[in-house]
């Protein structure tokens, strides 16, 4: 029940952070100008499937490297860019969740991840905010086209964290104390 609520939860911070990319489109009567967009389109699609498959490549190698596993513990350091506080459905938990740009190992590329910081009540005394530099620990789920790592622990301003997740009530738990 606990992998299903997470599961959930990572779905909707992987909602909230993700982004829709736009299409320029200009009306023209002009045939010729139609096809000529839509190869251009066709192209910018191909260009962006070959990215996509080189990126999944380069993220299968990790994988198969053993870095990139979700059952392994991950650590990660970078600056948040942004910060929201998200509730986690059936539960009254409120968590962080953060972007972060973390440098990939063993490279010069930068990459942003989606990282679930836990309750906002037990974060408190850290104060994490947009621009800070932060370290985190946890592994790494897949949600549908998205990852997100849920953080077991974090370092903000030279102090660190553990995470401790509430586990959700069940169905049943709740329906039960709404009929009491």
């Amino acid at each position: 029940m606990l992998k299903q609520i997470t599961v959930t939860a990572a779905l909707a911070f992987a909602m909230l952070f993700a982004y829709c990319p736009t299409t320029a489109s200009a009306q023209q009567s002009d045939s010729k100008s139609k096809q000529s967009q839509s190869q251009n389109d066709s192209r910018k699609k191909n260009s962006k499937n070959q990215n996509r498959n080189q990126d999944q490549q380069s993220d299968s190698n990790e994988r198969a490297n053993g870095s990139k596993q979700s059952s392994e513990s991950l650590t990660g350091e970078g600056q948040v860019r942004a910060s929201k506080k998200v509730k986690i459905p059936g539960t009254t938990i409120e968590n962080l969740v953060v972007l972060i740009d973390m440098k990939k190992p063993n490279s010069d590329r930068t990459v942003t991840r989606v990282v679930d910081l836990g309750p906002v009540k037990n974060l408190k005394s850290l104060k994490v905010r947009q621009g800070d530099q932060i370290k985190t620990t946890g592994r790494v789920v897949q949600v549908k086209d998205k990852q997100v790592m849920m953080a077991d622990e974090v370092t903000s301003h030279n102090q660190t964290k553990k995470i401790k997740r509430q586990k959700p009530k069940s169905k049943s738990e709740r329906d039960n104390k709404r009929d009491n």
